[in-house]
């Protein structure tokens, strides 16, 4: 018995470290899907994306959808992070550790709120991007192309 409780504590405490290492790596990769998004690298930003989001969105048709957030939206001019949260109960891609970033960003003719959810696998890998939502806060037609 003693020995049980021992290897629960352990395991907790791993995932509790797993879970606080999971937040600085996903910033990490938010800002290089901002660098990518400056320089409209669409491969360079799909490679940041769990499979699980590709599933949804297949790499061609999220490839258009960033021309397309390009075209109406503007260049991006900025983006500053505004919430930041480990998430529990999603098991969207498996087990590991969910992060929740929300950010206001910048494009010349719009300001969004964009969310990302992203994931940390529990026995080590990549962290990717396995949601984003995006949520206009003011849009400038006339500056629009």
């Amino acid at each position: 018995m003693k020995t049980a409780c021992v290897l629960a504590v352990t395991a907790l405490l791993g995932l509790a470290c797993h879970s606080t290492e999971a937040l600085p790596e996903a910033l990490e990769v938010m800002e290089r899907h901002f660098a990518a998004r400056s320089e409209q690298d669409h491969a360079a930003v799909i490679a940041l994306h769990h499979p699980v989001f590709l599933a949804k969105h297949p790499a061609d048709e999220w490839s258009a959808t960033l021309a397309e957030m390009e075209e109406r939206l503007g260049d991006p001019t900025g983006h500053e992070l505004q919430r930041r949260k480990l998430v529990a109960g999603i098991k969207q891609a498996g087990l590991g550790s969910y992060v929740l970033l929300t950010y206001s960003v910048h494009y010349a003719h719009a300001e969004t709120r964009e969310s990302f959810i992203l994931f940390k696998p529990a026995r080590g890998g990549a962290v990717q991007i396995v949601d984003h939502e995006l949520e206009a806060t003011r849009f400038d037609p006339g500056g629009a192309p």
